[in-house]
């Protein structure tokens, strides 16, 4: 037989169900956020995962390691780092700072 809210008064109660209420509501919040942040999780690692088999096209076709905006060697330094890398830093720091890249600056 359940036991009928154990001595429990009506403002106890409502205490009770407000705090359940807003851990569940803090709960909900979190696990959308966790969500949210795996869901970004996929997203760059698909990226990355494109980003790595056009590396692996470029290697094949013999393009690899050469600037795709310019055309200049990308420094070996990056390549071992991030072998998926398609800019030289030049060409690369230009785009981070909103420049147009160099072939287009020198109608390569």
């Amino acid at each position: 037989m359940p036991l009928r809210n154990h001595r429990l008064s009506w403002e106890q109660r409502k205490l009770l169900q407000e705090r359940l209420q807003q851990r569940a509501s803090l709960l909900r919040t979190d696990l959308g956020r966790q969500a949210a942040l795996e869901a970004a999780g996929v997203e760059r690692d698909v990226e990355e995962l494109g980003e790595i088999d056009a590396a692996l096209g470029r290697l094949d076709t013999g393009a690899f390691g050469a600037c795709l905006e310019c055309g200049a060697p990308i420094a070996w330094d990056r390549l071992l780092t991030r072998p998926q890398l398609r800019r030289c830093t030049r060409c690369e720091a230009a785009l981070e700072h909103g420049s147009p890249p160099l072939r287009s600056v020198a109608g390569v």
